[in-house]
């Protein structure tokens, strides 16, 4: 192919499916030298950098859009980068050994990275891009890569089944007295838990109105509505001032929540718009409201 495309080695894919623009991107993240590169992001970003350089790059990759060759093994890169850096701990272990682990440390100090070892045997690219665009893309792939890989995850399974089978043909009365005492300690706690709950004593108020607080009461600062039982003033004896900070505190948490998503929603539908170019989408993503978020700057004089 005089495109460019005589690169793609051994995969099926058909040359009239994806552009020489796209051939090229997925060459050059296929040399980035590390995950904060791949990403294309320093090593100070915040996670908010790293977000929004995740949803960009995993659109623009995903399989179900790119057909080009390699186009699936940067998307299971890019989640791979994604989950490592997400996560405080693993990004410190990753800052200092690298993508391989302390083990073999020396061993890629002169090579560039390999972007499907080390860390992402513990990440599922696709749970990660569902978790920001909640299953989009309709594709049928699953690339799932849990730690030991698919030959670990095989020896797992081939393992569990021959304990099942040993169980089965009979382990002895040994083997179920262990059972019991492993299980003890579980079952302890959840009996200990089922009494605490039980005696446990009931909240006093809520900020829906459902049995049995069905009185309505309006707190004095930010006039919030809340519920208490017909026989709250009678029964509470502490502090108004207090409960009513608590009532406030309570429904301000659920606001800044509620705005959280609303946001990220219509974010995420912003991004799908441009990157598809649907004018229509991206009207409807303009005017898509978000009620928890007008709740709080009301509430702020915002």
């Amino acid at each position: 192919m005089s495109n460019g495309r005589s690169g793609a080695g051994s995969s099926s894919s058909d040359p009239a499916e994806y552009t020489p623009e796209q051939v090229a991107e997925v060459r050059r993240l296929k040399r980035c030298k590390d995950y904060y590169e791949l990403l294309g992001v320093n090593r100070n970003a915040s996670e908010a950098e790293l977000k929004k350089n995740y949803r960009k790059l995993a659109l623009q990759f995903h399989p179900d859009k790119n057909k080009a060759p390699g186009a699936a093994e940067v998307f299971k890169s890019i989640g791979n980068a994604y989950g490592v850096l997400s996560d405080t701990d693993k990004r410190r272990r990753y800052d200092h050994y690298g993508a391989e682990g302390p083990q073999v440390q020396q061993s890629y100090r002169n090579h560039h990275y390999d972007m499907h070892h080390g860390f992402e045997a513990e990440f599922d690219p696709d749970d990660i891009f569902n978790m920001f665009f909640g299953g989009f893309g309709g594709g049928t792939r699953v690339y799932t890569y849990r730690a030991g890989g698919m030959h670990g995850a095989r020896a797992a399974r081939n393992r569990f089944h021959q304990h099942q089978q040993h169980e089965e043909q009979g382990g002895g009365l040994s083997n179920s007295y262990a059972l019991w005492f492993q299980l003890a300690p579980v079952l302890l706690l959840f009996l200990m838990s089922a009494l605490s709950a039980l005696f446990a004593s009931e909240p006093i108020y809520s900020l829906y109105r459902e049995k049995p607080y069905i009185l309505e009461r309006i707190t004095s600062k930010h006039q919030i509505k809340y519920f208490v039982k017909p026989d709250f003033l009678q029964t509470y004896k502490s502090s108004m001032k207090s409960l009513e900070r608590d009532v406030e505190n309570e429904y301000i948490s659920h606001l800044q929540s509620r705005c959280y998503q609303e946001r990220n929603n219509k974010e995420n539908m912003r991004l799908k718009a441009r990157y598809f170019r649907d004018s229509a989408l991206l009207e409807k993503a303009e005017k898509q409201e978000t009620p928890s978020c007008s709740k709080l700057r009301e509430l702020y004089g915002g």
